[in-house]
Formats: C-alpha cells, sequence, structure tokens
C-alpha cells in the first residue's frame, strides 16, 4: 500500500511541477511532516529531491517540523535524508513543550539521532527553549545516563549555565533527585558547586531541603566542603 501511495506521490509531482509541497491538511500537516512522522524515507527523498524547494523547517499544527517528528517515531531514513539538506535547522524549538531535535532525541531515547546531531558544528548545546536546556533535561527527566554521557563529551557544553532563575543542572538534579546524573556532573568538575540561584540557594540547599541525602553527600564527597560553604542564604524551605 505504501509503495503505490509514494508511486501516486511520484506521478504528481513530477506531472505537475508547481505542485505546492508545503499545503498542509485539516490537520496543519505538510507533506514533509506527514512522511517523516509516517516513517515513509521513500515519500521524504522524493520531496526533498524537487526542483521546487522544499521548507525543510516548516512546523506544523503542533509545531513540531519534521525533523522532530522522524525523531518521535524514531525513523533515522528520514531523518538522514532531512539532516543531509542544506538549511536544516538543528536548533529549531517546537512550540508544544519547547524542545530543540537534540532535547527530544534525549527524552525518547534515540542514540542515532543523538549521535549525528553531536557531531553538527551548527548544533547549539547550551540552547535554551522556555527554561529547558539539553543538559537541564538530563537532569530532570528519566534520560538514559549513556546518552547525556554523550552530550557531556561536547567541549563547547556549558554545565554552569542558569535559567532564568539562576539554577543550574545541578539544582534541578537535586531538586528532581536525580543522584546518578547529579554524581555524573559532580565527577566532571566543570560545575561551580556552591553557586547561588536567585533566591540565594544553592545546590546543596535543595538537595538538605528535599531531603536528597545522597546528593548532598555526594557534593559534599566532591569538594572537600562543609556544610557552612555549601548552603546559601536562604535556609527556609525552597522551591523551583
Amino acid at each position: 500500500m505504501l509503495y503505490h501511495c509514494n508511486r501516486v506521490v511520484d506521478v504528481l509531482l513530477n506531472a505537475i511541477p508547481e505542485t505546492d509541497a508545503t499545503v498542509r491538511d485539516r490537520f496543519g500537516l505538510s507533506p514533509l511532516c506527514v512522511s517523516a512522522r509516517t516513517c515513509n524515507p521513500a515519500g521524504t527523498r522524493m520531496l526533498l529531491a524537487r526542483n521546487k524547494p522544499v521548507d525543510v523547517n516548516l512546523r506544523c499544527a503542533a509545531a513540531y517540523s519534521a525533523l522532530h517528528d522522524a525523531i518521535q517515531v524514531n525513523c533515522t531514513e528520514s531523518g538522514w535524508e532531512l539532516l543531509n539538506q542544506r538549511h536544516i535547522d538543528v536548533n529549531l524549538c517546537h512550540r508544544m513543550g519547547g524542545e530543540t531535535p537534540l532535547m527530544m532525541a534525549l527524552r525518547y531515547g534515540r542514540p542515532q539521532f543523538v549521535r549525528w546531531l553531536l557531531l553538527r558544528g551548527d548544533l547549539d548545546v547550551n540552547l535554551s527553549c522556555n527554561r529547558w536546556t539539553a543538559l537541564n533535561l538530563c537532569a530532570t527527566e528519566p534520560v538514559n545516563l549513556g546518552l547525556c554521557g554523550m552530550l557531556m563529551k561536547r567541549r563547547d557544553l556549558n554545565h554552569s549555565k542558569v535559567d532564568y532563575d539562576g539554577n543550574t543542572a545541578l539544582h534541578y538534579a537535586a531538586e528532581s533527585g536525580n543522584a546518578a546524573f547529579a554524581r555524573m556532573l559532580l565527577k566532571a568538575r566543570r560545575i561551580p558547586v556552591n553557586l547561588r540561584n536567585h533566591n540565594g540557594a544553592t545546590a546543596f540547599d535543595y538537595a538538605i531541603e528535599l531531603g536528597q541525602r545522597e546528593i548532598a553527600e555526594a557534593i559534599e564527597t566532591s569538594c572537600n566542603c562543609t556544610h557552612e560553604d555549601l548552603r546559601g542564604k536562604n535556609k527556609r524551605k525552597i522551591a523551583l
């Protein structure tokens, strides 16, 4: 059935050169988004091979680009075709939850996409979408630690980047109780453990206030600090 559908698309695109391949259906999906979402790499290749340029960054009604769709359904063939397009924007944030393709690949556990994206020189690994960075996502969500380790090997990754409240990835790991990722961050030794957010709270404060004893002990051990060195100015209960 898919073969016959592709044949119809091929005939239409070649017989009618002026066919607009960016027109969206009643669900707001462009043909390119549909081909990625249904994991139809042959359809993706046909659309991208047209003489009339296709906007590879066009977002559908749900605010996903075709690359986001390919990552969501783990369609590596369509994803590879899209990533090889000259004008592809690998830093495009979708409008649903505010995630880049890299963030989505981390969340859904797509190692092949994570590898491809991290190899690109035009990828901004420190980009914030809403309050999120890729590193904050690793700290908060149940992301595979192996994928987070791949991210942390990027030399341009800023471990100390803060959100609009001044929280680092270590703050997020302490708040969410992600001890394994907190240890990974601390082992890298590229983040100041006593950095305070805009409320004057350190990651150690969050760990203590929220009962994350394992993380609190890991922070203490990593820097050979005392409680007083690690505590921020705000001693009251703190919430992110």
